[in-house]
Order: structure tokens, then C-alpha cells, then sequence
């Protein structure tokens, strides 16, 4: 099986506060992603099994949603497309792009049974984003159209980052949306998704997209990330404190700066003390030292970075991703897949 560049679902775009978690929902016990790629978890997350998707062929973003209870695979999308657990088409024309890094997420419509958002974000620099409205009440089907909010007052500084973190209510959302020196903040309620509130970071993003962007499994830290391929030009890494209750960013802590180019992606551990991420070349290469593709774990107690995973090509190492059983999932552009098998122990080997 070929793992692709960006392996999303949708356990890793919601962050949920520790309380959540006390009992099991098996809501993203089935990824859909890549060329036809399936991961699918048991009832107690013991046992992970490679399939084979029917439908999704997408070089990077997806999202996935499982019934919460049984773990069968309710609706999938690679952004542009929904489909049923079964891979027949419900909607198509959304506003994701196949090759955005975050390009869908799909949650539960807040106190509607039955009803689902599918949010959608397209590539590069972007001044939107959309969400179609999904019924499983029955045969999965799609209600009304397409419903686009727009950024920053139509500017092209949004960018392929987005993640979802559960309001400290428990019932609503945030949509946090990366930007050029800037994260965009949305309400999600009932009522769809809320204007947005521009929040300055000072981390520049290239108009190309991608970067780390990734919010801590309790739903109370974000990290983000410059980016560029040019030597040179600034490539930090920052996090920042995510209130829950009023979507506020505070405390910006500068974590690293030019390590490597291109970063991509991001994962927590289960117990947010260690970040996981991808560069997808390096900083400098030559014909005898050529570039490389990494993977890096950094830990919030000692800041200290620790390489992974290294391999040739440069792109090799796309998206990290926590999943039901504790592990964290590397997409590749081999056959091989590497995890994390203790992600919450420090400098931890990659299998």
C-alpha cells in the first residue's frame, strides 16, 4: 500500500479537552486517504488493519468520520468530494483542493442529531473557506449548497492550515484557519460557521501554503510555523496558548528557527508533551551530501529536537497523525509505515 503525502483524519484536525476522552468514541476508528489507502481500528484500538479505500485518491488533504459507537465509516471527503462508507458520491463541487494540506474536516452540526459539516479549505493562499451540510439520518445525502465565508474581506492571506478544537462548552467549535502573520479564528455553532477574527501572529507563511499547524490534544496550544524553500528567509517555529472558552492566542514562545526547509504538518503525542512534524527537504544539499526528507520530535520539557526519520527522496515524509490506539502515524511515499509505538517517550525511534 502506498501511504500518501498527507495522511488526515478526523480525529487529528478536533482537539478535545481531557474530559472528552473518558469514555471511548470510535469516531475516527476508519482513515480514508491518499491513493485508495484505508487504516481501520478494532473496537478497543488494539489492533489497526490496512485496506483498501474504494474511491479516495488525493495527494494530500482528506477527512474521515466514523460512527461513534459501531466505528463503521459513515462519510469521507478529499475536500472536493463526499462520500459514503460505502464510496458512493453524496456531494461533489466543494470548495477543498486535493492538494491542500488541510484540505476538509468534518464534524458533528452542534445539538443536530444526524446532521454533519463538512468544512472545506482550498491550496495556497486562499480568502475563503466553505462547508456543505450532510444527513445520515437514513442513506447519507447532502443538504442545501455549498456556504462560503469569507477570510479577510476577500485579501488572499488565508493559507492550506485548518484545524477544528472543541469549544470549552463542549457542544460548539473553533475553526482556526492559518494565515500570512495572522490565524483566523471562526466560531462553528448550530448556525454553520461564524465570522472570523483576525489574530495576529507574526509568523509569515509563503503564498505556496503549507506549514506546521497543529493544536495540542487537549485543545489549549497551537503550534505554527513559517516556511519558505529559499535559503535564508525565516523559518520559526511558535506556539502559542488557545483559550478555549474565548478562542484567544497568548504566551507566543519561539521554539526553534531554520532547523530545516519546509515544514509540514504536525502531531501531539497523547499526553501533548512532544510535538511531531516533517520537514520535507533540508536546508542544504549537495551531489555527495544531497537533501533529505525528516522527521523531527520535539519536547515541550527539555526543547529539544530530535530527528526520526530520514530518507531520500526530499518529500518522503508528509503529515503526522495521533491515532485511536496512541500511536502516531507518518504519511510516506513508500510502502513502509513508520509510528511512533510510545510517542510520549523522549527521542522515541520511529519503526
Amino acid at each position: 500500500m502506498r501511504f500518501s503525502l498527507a495522511l488526515l483524519s478526523f480525529l487529528a484536525l478536533v482537539a478535545l479537552p481531557a474530559s472528552a476522552h473518558a469514555q471511548r468514541s470510535r469516531h475516527a476508528d476508519v482513515w480514508s486517504f491518499g491513493t485508495r489507502c484505508r487504516l481501520s481500528w478494532n473496537a478497543d484500538a488494539t489492533v489497526v488493519t490496512p485496506g483498501t479505500d474504494p474511491v479516495i485518491m488525493t495527494a494530500e488533504g482528506s477527512a474521515s468520520l466514523s460512527d461513534p459507537a459501531s466505528g463503521e465509516l459513515l462519510v469521507s471527503s478529499d475536500g472536493v468530494t463526499v462520500w459514503d462508507g460505502a464510496g458512493t458520491m453524496v456531494a461533489t463541487g466543494l470548495e477543498g483542493h486535493t492538494s491542500s494540506m488541510h484540505s476538509g474536516v468534518i464534524i458533528p452540526r452542534p445539538l443536530t442529531p444526524n446532521r454533519l459539516f463538512v468544512i472545506t479549505h482550498s491550496q495556497q493562499a486562499s480568502a475563503s473557506v466553505a462547508y456543505r451540510e450532510i444527513d445520515t439520518t437514513g442513506p447519507v445525502t447532502a443538504v442545501g449548497s455549498n456556504v462560503r465565508v469569507m477570510l479577510d474581506g476577500g485579501m488572499t492571506t488565508g493559507r492550506e492550515g485548518m484545524l477544528l478544537i472543541q469549544h470549552a462548552n463542549e457542544v460548539d467549535y473553533w475553526l482556526l484557519v492559518a494565515g500570512d502573520g495572522v490565524v483566523f479564528v471562526l466560531p462553528v455553532t448550530v448556525d454553520g460557521i461564524g465570522a472570523p477574527v483576525r489574530v495576529p501572529t507574526s509568523v509569515a507563511v509563503w503564498t505556496t501554503g503549507w506549514n506546521i499547524f497543529a493544536a495540542s490534544n487537549a485543545g489549549d496550544r497551537l503550534v505554527i510555523s513559517s516556511n519558505s524553500s529559499v535559503e535564508g528567509l525565516p523559518r520559526t517555529i511558535v506556539s502559542f496558548d488557545f483559550d478555549r472558552a474565548t478562542g484567544t492566542l497568548s504566551g507566543r514562545t519561539e521554539l526553534t528557527s531554520g532547523i530545516d526547509r519546509e515544514y509540514y504538518g504536525g502531531a501531539f503525542s497523547p499526553d501533548d508533551s512532544k510535538l511531531y512534524f516533517s520537514t520535507l527537504t533540508s536546508r542544504l544539499g549537495t551531489a555527495s551530501t544531497p537533501q533529505v526528507s525528516r522527521v523531527y520530535q520535539y519536547d515541550f520539557d527539555t526543547r529539544a529536537f530530535t530527528v526520526l526519520d530520514e530518507r531520500m527522496p526530499v518529500y518522503s515524509n508528509g503529515q503526522a497523525r495521533l491515532g485511536p490506539d496512541g500511536r502516531v502515524y507518518i504519511a510516506t511515499l513508500t510502502d513502509r509505515t513508520p509510528n511512533a509505538n510510545d510517542p510520549d517517550t523522549l527521542g522515541r525511534v520511529i519503526a
